[in-house]
């Protein structure tokens, strides 16, 4: 039986968050004590790119995530539509909050 979009979709987005997770974890390992270091990270090109990249992912992947947990476990329709339409907001305001802090920088 062929998966769906969603479920297709969500297994993509796990994969991509394994590199971009642990690039990441190395990054602020690295970066982390040291705020000239953080600094000079951040000027170089894919630093933003990456981070940005894994924000979009992540919150892809959470928004998915939400949104199985909600067709689970929700069962009035207007409670899941009021839901989902709330988490999807809320995941693109902090998305776009944290992309705009990246593009300041």
């Amino acid at each position: 039986m062929r998966p769906s979009l969603h479920a297709l979709l969500q297994q993509l987005t796990a994969i991509l968050l394994i590199p971009l997770s642990l690039w990441l974890a190395r990054f602020l390992i690295r970066h982390a004590a040291d705020a000239d270091l953080w600094q000079r990270a951040l000027s170089e090109s894919w630093t933003p790119f990456l981070l940005g990249l894994f924000l979009v992912v992540a919150s892809f992947h959470a928004a998915l995530g939400m949104e199985t947990i909600v067709d689970d476990y929700i069962d009035t329709v207007s409670l899941k539509r009021w839901l989902l339409w709330g988490s999807r907001l809320g995941l693109l305001a902090v998305v776009a909050l944290a992309l705009l802090a990246l593009i300041m920088l």
